[in-house]
């Protein structure tokens, strides 16, 4: 199999529109959101995310790659096949699942590896030829972004979301310092939306694939991947449920935004705290 390619990126973050995009260049193909690289067996796996959402992308997944599409019944069925696997690491069913699609290039974004450095480091010692592209979206949009999810899972809001951007997008850097420089990329999704033609060639040639305008052309399609909707009702997210309502892509007017002073989620009008605003400046938002 070839080496995948591993989307990088807190949740909101513009992952999901990115990650089928990718997968609709002739020479990739992308996944749901699998979380296989947060545990090391199937047996964990089944134990974190079977009770709840978090399953159902590599439920969608194994259905639409070894069962040839989405239904109530084969999402049973994917069930079934991952009950049979659970003594497997879970590097051997990501090596399967990419089988299946040889030779195209699996795309993998799994927001919930980003938390942990052990969950990126897995990644690394089961494909230490794989490329990380890090995916990145201003602190002011990304909070407003992440608080209407919460909003949306009924969850209550346990921490301000500046501090998830900071963390989680510090876990990445101090992951990708130790890599080789041709082993990792970093796109604003800001820049990626404002001009997708230069951003999605740029991509496709640190891959190492094909730039021509066909190729280009395919992956502003991300509406077509057969992960562009809801799922059946038994396994029907995977990934961010704005995009499955409305999965065209849609060009933005503006490049990255300089983020404001003041968080707009706070009614006291606190500013960014000073870590996040020095990362955000290192990350080209100035």
């Amino acid at each position: 199999m070839k080496d995948p390619v591993i989307v990088l990126a807190p949740v909101r973050s513009y992952s999901t529109l990115v990650a089928a995009m990718l997968g609709q260049h002739p020479q990739m193909y992308s996944l749901l959101e699998t979380h296989l690289f947060i545990c090391d067996t199937m047996r964990n796996w089944w134990m974190i995310c079977l009770n709840g959402r978090m399953a159902h992308g590599l439920l969608r997944s194994v259905a639409e790659l070894m069962l040839g599409h989405q239904s109530v019944t084969t999402i049973e069925l994917a069930r079934l096949w991952i009950l049979r696997r659970l003594n497997w690491s879970t590097s051997d069913v990501f090596r399967v699942l990419a089988s299946r699609v040889h030779p195209l290039i699996l795309v993998d974004k799994s927001p919930f590896i980003v938390t942990r450095p052990e969950h990126l480091q897995r990644v690394l010692d089961s494909f230490p030829g794989a490329r990380f592209l890090h995916l990145i979206r201003n602190p002011s949009d990304f909070g407003r972004s992440y608080l209407r999810l919460l909003e949306y899972l009924g969850y209550p809001v346990r921490v301000d979301p500046q501090v998830v951007w900071h963390r989680q997008h510090s876990t990445i850097l101090q992951f990708l310092a130790k890599l080789p420089s041709w082993q990792h990329l970093r796109v604003r999704g800001e820049d990626l939306l404002a001009s997708p033609d230069t951003n999605l060639a740029r991509i496709a040639g640190w891959i190492g694939l094909r730039t021509d305008r066909g190729a280009i052309d395919r992956m502003k399609h991300p509406e077509r991947s057969p992960f562009a909707r809801f799922g059946p009702p038994n396994a029907f997210a995977g990934g961010d449920m704005h995009f499955f309502r409305s999965p065209r892509f849609r060009r933005s007017a503006t490049t990255a935004p300089v983020p404001p002073a003041m968080t707009p989620w706070r009614i006291d009008g606190e500013s960014f705290s000073p870590q996040v605003q020095e990362l955000a400046q290192h990350l080209g938002y100035q």
